[in-house]
C-alpha cells in the first residue's frame, strides 16, 4: 500500500548518485519509469526502474516540489 511505497522511497532513491535532494516521486502508468524531483539542482530525474538507471535529467524551475505523470 501507500505506507510501503513511503518506506521504499528512500532506499530506492538513495541508490542513484546523480539525484540530489530528492523530494517527490511519480511512476509512469506502465511502471517503466520513475520521475524524481531534485530540489537543490532544479531538475527532475527520469529513471528506468527495471535497469535501475537514470536515463535523463530534465531542467525545470527553481526548487521543484511534487511531480505527477499524465497519461495520454
Amino acid at each position: 500500500g501507500a505506507d510501503d511505497a513511503i518506506q521504499v522511497f528512500p532506499v530506492f532513491i538513495n541508490s542513484f548518485p546523480v539525484i540530489t535532494s530528492p523530494d517527490s516521486i511519480a511512476v509512469s502508468g506502465d511502471g517503466e519509469f520513475a520521475y524524481v524531483t531534485n530540489r537543490s539542482s532544479d531538475t527532475v530525474s527520469k529513471i528506468d526502474i527495471e535497469l535501475r538507471k537514470t536515463v535523463s535529467v530534465i531542467r525545470v524551475g527553481a526548487g521543484p516540489h511534487g511531480v505527477d505523470v499524465l497519461q495520454r
